[in-house]
């Protein structure tokens, strides 16, 4: 029986080997960086699945790409977005939940705070993705709540980014 075993796991369908499997890793991490030498990563369409895998494939690198990159507001609250999960229904946004606490060994979370707070009341926060402008406020909110479970509704949010535009210079 333990015969027949081995063979089974030998014989094993691969979806890609190792080898093949290192090689791509290669490529990828070739292509990245230089694509971040003449692009800035954080406007990439895939931000997410890019940071993580550059990440996981060569932390080094990717850390020093961070640490630099996140030293522009607007870049770093990009960063910080990637850390808030969505929560969704029926298709939208229901929730947003703060679980991912990694980004501190980039930046503390009261260094994230004041970087929104000031921010905000700049016209380039403004222009960013509307999921990271809620992301931002689902961020605040979550660090002012106490308890445990960091999970912000959307209404709270929407109502937290209302609150920040009527405090834009210039409104009323």
């Amino acid at each position: 029986m333990e015969e027949l075993l081995k063979h089974i796991v030998q014989q094993e369908p691969k979806l890609i080997s190792l080898d093949n499997l290192y090689q791509l890793e290669a490529i990828f991490l070739e292509r990245t960086k230089s694509f971040v030498a003449i692009t800035n990563l954080f406007d990439w369409k895939e931000l997410r699945r890019v940071s993580f895998l550059w990440e996981f494939i060569e932390e080094k690198t990717y850390s020093e790409y961070i640490k630099s990159a996140i030293t522009n507001e607007l870049n770093a609250i990009r960063f910080l977005a990637l850390h808030v999960a969505t929560w969704l229904s029926k298709g939208k946004v229901c929730e947003y939940e703060l679980k991912d606490e990694s980004y501190t060994k980039f930046i503390s979370t009261a260094e994230f705070i004041k970087i929104i707070e000031s921010t905000r009341l700049t016209e380039g926060f403004w222009t960013l993705d509307e999921n990271v402008i809620e992301s931002s406020a689902a961020f605040v909110l979550a660090i002012e709540l106490s308890d445990v479970e960091k999970r912000i509704e959307i209404k709270d949010v929407k109502k937290r980014i209302g609150k920040w535009k009527n405090e834009l210079p210039g409104q009323s």
